[in-house]
């Protein structure tokens, strides 16, 4: 299944909420990867997971242990401050197949070297 890694030290914050609407519609494991905490990703995990227990529920499982194991696939990761430190992590962790947003021309490279495919987050 086909992986997202998004470069968010720099993502504009209104591209992340296109992004996460995407994410959110398609169920796609996604990796927002910052130095810092970003408080709209948190949010939307905690949504789009607490959706996916109602819609369980809707559909008949009642079974407590087993809704709290359903999770959305939102992942927020936080990296030590420091230059090209997202960059390294996400190197480091993508797993193919898988598609990348960053506006950091060098990661791009990076990443395009390790097979993945690269957008351009400002187009």
């Amino acid at each position: 299944m086909l992986k997202l890694y998004v470069d968010a030290d720099s993502c504009p914050k209104n591209l992340r909420q296109i992004i996460l609407k995407a994410v959110i519609r398609n169920n796609l494991e996604t990796y927002f990867v910052a130095d810092r905490t970003l408080k709209d990703v948190q949010l939307a995990y905690q949504q789009h997971t607490r959706e996916l227990r109602v819609s369980a529920k809707q559909k008949g499982l009642n079974d407590e242990a087993i809704l709290r194991e359903i999770k959305s696939k939102i992942s927020s990761v936080v990296v030590e401050p420091g230059a090209d430190s997202a960059d390294d992590w996400i190197v480091e962790h993508a797993q193919l197949p898988a598609l990348a947003i960053t506006h950091d021309i060098p990661l791009a490279s990076r990443l395009v070297e390790r097979g993945l495919v690269v957008l351009d987050d400002r187009g």
